[in-house]
């Protein structure tokens, strides 16, 4: 390492700052929690989870839903 490249990363430090949990958007898939989307959707809001992606909708895929 060069002394160029250690001041580099020596003033990037601050910038390299751990990311607030709070503003994380972390989703699930609701598939992958329960086939029923209401045990699903209950599952986020134990989890206090706000995001979700809806794959299957009563047994169908949701690309196979009407628009």
């Amino acid at each position: 390492m060069t002394r160029r490249s250690l001041l580099a990363a020596l003033a990037a430090a601050p910038l390299l700052h751990a990311i607030d949990p709070a503003k994380l958007e972390i989703a699930i898939t609701t598939d992958e929690v329960d086939d029923d989307l209401g045990a699903a959707l209950a599952f986020l809001a134990r989890h206090g989870l706000k995001w979700a992606e809806i794959r299957n909708l009563e047994g169908k895929y949701n690309t196979s839903q009407p628009p």
